[in-house]
C-alpha cells in the first residue's frame, strides 16, 4: 500500500478498531508505532460483518464500515482506539461509516431479526437496548419509517439461507 498498490486483505476479528490493533501487533514492539504511522497513512477503509440469523431462518449480514477520516487517522496514529467506535458512528452521515450497533439497529427495526438476536450480536447489548427503547419514544412510526429508509441506503444487505 504504501508503494500505491490496492491492498485488500481478511482477517478474523469482531470489528474495525480490533483490525487494526491485529495489524499492528503483527510487528515487533519497537516497530509499531512506525507501522501505527505507515497504516493510518495508507488505510482507505475496513468493512466487518457478523452474520445474524433472521426471523426467516437465513443470515443477514451486519456490516461495521470504518471510513477512514482525518479524525480516524488521528486515533490511529494517537494510539487511542477506545474512541473508534464513536468516530464510526458520528460520521455515518457525512461519510457513510457505521458501526455493528447501528447497521443491526436498523435490521431489527426493518423486522428482519428478533431483539434477542440484536442484542446477541450487539457490541454491546445495553446501548442497543438504549437505542430500541429512545428510537421508539416520541416519534410517530411515519417518522421512524421514513429514517430507516434513509439508514438502509449506507449498506446492502445480503441474506444467506441456513441450508446451504
Amino acid at each position: 500500500a504504501d508503494t500505491g498498490h490496492l491492498v485488500f486483505s481478511t482477517l478474523h476479528t469482531i470489528d474495525a478498531k480490533e483490525t487494526i490493533n491485529r495489524v499492528i501487533s503483527m510487528f515487533p514492539m519497537d516497530e509499531q508505532s512506525r507501522v501505527r504511522l505507515s497504516l493510518a497513512g495508507v488505510l482507505k477503509g475496513i468493512i466487518s460483518q457478523r452474520l445474524i440469523p433472521t426471523i426467516e431462518n437465513k443470515r443477514v449480514a451486519a456490516m461495521e464500515i470504518l471510513v477512514k477520516t482525518p479524525l480516524i487517522e488521528k486515533l490511529i496514529l494517537e494510539n487511542r482506539d477506545y474512541e473508534i467506535r464513536d468516530s464510526i458512528e458520528k460520521g455515518r452521515e457525512h461519510y457513510g461509516s457505521q458501526s455493528f450497533d447501528q447497521h443491526i439497529l436498523d435490521i431489527y427495526n426493518g423486522g428482519r431479526i428478533t431483539k434477542e438476536k440484536a442484542k446477541e450480536y450487539a457490541t454491546s447489548a445495553s446501548d442497543l437496548e438504549l437505542k430500541i427503547s429512545g428510537l421508539n419514544s416520541g416519534k410517530s412510526e411515519a417518522l421512524q419509517g421514513s429514517e430507516q429508509k434513509d439508514r438502509r441506503d449506507f449498506a446492502t444487505e445480503e441474506v444467506f439461507d441456513l441450508k446451504s
